[in-house]
């Protein structure tokens, strides 16, 4: 595909919001579930540990790409690369444009923390890394939650400039996660 005047449109970025707000109702469905984990363990152990290893792999996934490159090959790819890279921001003020370079480049540094265990063992099954048996692709807590204000800071760039200037969109308050009523329940049912 010839990117010469490619440009991103609105539908690109509202499609683009819609991945981030499942992917991050993930994230609380994964946080809310499994601050209970002794709880799951004790009703289905088999079955929470399959959906606790599902949730992590999934969100290792979704964030390796959203943080992909641009292009790969002849195919584009709906990425915050692709998003600042094929933007126009021409028109706004030129610390828009850095600030959306900046929080790019941190969602950068964290896919480096991630993308291992990506590569290595959820898009294909190393020989050596599964003989190995260590964890790949961990990243501190404060390093996730970096992760989530970037990538809300973002979108709300991105969704002001194309979507709406007069409705900002924060993804932290919009992703929901109703995991907790099944906690609850559980809780009511021990």
């Amino acid at each position: 595909m010839s990117s010469d005047k490619l440009t991103v449109s609105k539908d690109d970025v509202e499609n683009f919001r819609k991945t981030c707000i499942w992917l991050r109702s993930l994230w609380l469905h994964y946080q809310i579930l499994f601050k209970e984990r002794e709880l799951l363990q004790s009703i289905a152990p088999i079955f929470f540990s399959d959906i606790h290893y599902l949730l992590q792999r999934n969100l290792v996934l979704v964030i390796c790409n959203i943080t992909d490159p641009a292009e790969t090959g002849d195919h584009m790819n709906l990425t915050v690369e692709f998003l600042i890279k094929y933007s126009d921001f021409s028109s706004a003020p030129r610390n828009i444009s850095d600030k959306l370079k900046e929080l790019g480049e941190s969602m950068r540094a964290f896919r480096k923390k991630i993308v291992l265990a990506r590569n290595k063992l959820i898009a294909h099954l190393d020989r050596e890394s599964v003989q190995l048996g260590q964890p790949l692709g961990g990243a501190p807590q404060d390093d996730w939650l970096q992760f989530w204000h970037d990538l809300q800071g973002f979108l709300h760039i991105m969704h002001k400039h194309y979507v709406d200037a007069d409705s900002p969109f924060w993804l932290n308050a919009i992703a929901q996660s109703d995991a907790e009523i099944l906690v609850q329940a559980l809780k009511e049912s021990t």
